[in-house]
């Protein structure tokens, strides 16, 4: 049976990343599953299945850019606050995001590398 961490677990486990980091001038998160209600966690069926506590994390610390990758065919970028969200897709299928960091500015690019 596949291992998803409960949304208690994903909240406990980005809090504690989040204190090891938070004097960092630049923030980027990377978890597997998407913030929930985005354009970057809805399946086939319309439906939106991602993670509660990677949005309401992302909506309190308004890290610079977050990463994602779970739901493989919601590929794209979408906005939480100020937090540019990156959902790659997979790289067996071409896709990679780039981010970019210079003075402080983070870009997020999504490239198809086919």
């Amino acid at each position: 049976m596949p291992y998803e961490p409960s949304e208690k677990e994903i909240e406990a486990g980005l809090e504690k990343g989040y204190n090891e980091i938070k004097d960092a001038e630049v923030k980027i998160q990377v978890t597997h599953s998407p913030p929930a209600n985005t354009k970057l966690d809805v399946i086939p069926s319309g439906a939106h299945v991602g993670s509660e506590a990677v949005r309401k994390f992302i909506e309190s610390k308004q890290p610079d850019a977050a990463v994602c990758s779970h739901i493989h065919e919601s590929k794209g970028i979408d906005f939480i606050g100020k937090t540019k969200v990156i959902n790659t897709g997979r790289f067996p299928e071409g896709y990679c995001g780039l981010i970019t960091i210079s003075d402080k500015k983070v870009d997020v690019e999504l490239i198809n590398l086919t």
